[in-house]
């Protein structure tokens, strides 16, 4: 976790200016980080999320990254398949182990 993402998550126990002395970050940077809105990556993987998850619940759960990253390149999004595991792992649920 970043000092930015830490001073953001306690801030509203602590004060503001301890947190970034502590965590190593600039009063000035976080203030102009919290004014910023989402990142174009962030944008682009929130869209993919929608779309990975509208193309495994079609495939009735079945498709792993690679059938997904398939799809994908149909629809005309060229992405890589370790973006789409990544945003897989984020969304999905991953079901424990089964005791046999």
């Amino acid at each position: 976790m970043t000092g930015y993402r830490v001073v953001s998550s306690h801030e509203d126990v602590y004060p503001g200016n301890r947190l970034c002395a502590l965590s190593g970050v600039s009063k000035s940077g976080h203030y102009e980080r919290l004014g910023r809105g989402p990142s174009d990556r962030t944008i682009a993987d929130t869209y993919l999320e929608d779309t990975i998850r509208t193309i495994h619940h079609r495939s009735c759960r079945t498709y792993s990254e690679p059938r997904v990253e398939g799809q994908l390149r149909r629809l005309g999004i060229c992405v890589r398949r370790k973006r789409v595991a990544r945003l897989m792992r984020r969304q999905l649920p991953i079901a424990p182990p089964s005791s046999i």
